[in-house]
């Protein structure tokens, strides 16, 4: 990546987010969702926390903006930030391939369905564990799908986003000022 001078991530990080929620707003099946594909490439570029931070602030955003917090609030976001913390240790060293990212997707969207769905369904909301894991395995079977499709977006997030000098605040406003 190209040396980013303090705040040039915080752009990237703004367009991610306006993807990530703008998505998630519009009608779509349940579990077709933009955050694995983003939280992959977002945490092999900003490191650990920058990607935990990233995919925590899209789930609260999100629920902010639907006005739908609650308790499952707090565990998706602390459940998503893990997966984004996993994907940074997962994706560190790997290439930026499709395979890759298909490959973590499906570790962190069982890992994930498993801590909210069973888990929460079980403990937060008291359903018996044979009708939370019926209930699940559909459910979960289409979030693979989904993050699995998704996921082959992750390296060109990774380039055209996050690695992209051109996305840089510094330069952008660079240029901005030059014009003026």
């Amino acid at each position: 990546m190209s040396e980013e001078k303090p705040g040039d991530g915080a752009f990237k990080y703004i367009i991610g987010l306006l993807i990530v929620v703008g998505i998630r707003i519009l009608p779509r099946p349940p579990n077709v969702e933009p955050i694995m594909a983003t939280c992959m490439p977002f945490s092999k570029g900003y490191g650990w926390m920058g990607g935990t931070l990233f995919t925590m602030a899209a789930i609260v955003i999100y629920d902010l903006i639907t006005r739908t917090v609650g308790p499952w609030s707090i565990v998706t976001a602390t459940t998503y930030g893990l997966v984004a913390f996993g994907a940074y240790f997962y994706l560190r060293n790997r290439e930026n391939t499709v395979r890759s990212y298909v490959t973590y997707s499906i570790i962190g969207t069982l890992f994930f369905d498993i801590v909210t769905g069973i888990g929460m369904g079980y403990f937060i909301f008291k359903i018996p564990l044979t009708l939370v894991v019926a209930g699940q395995i559909p459910f979960t079977l289409m979030h693979l799908a989904s993050s699995m499709i998704t996921a082959a977006a992750s390296p060109m997030i990774y380039r055209w986003v996050v690695t992209n000098p051109n996305l840089e605040a510094s330069k952008l406003f660079g240029r901005l000022a030059s014009r003026a």
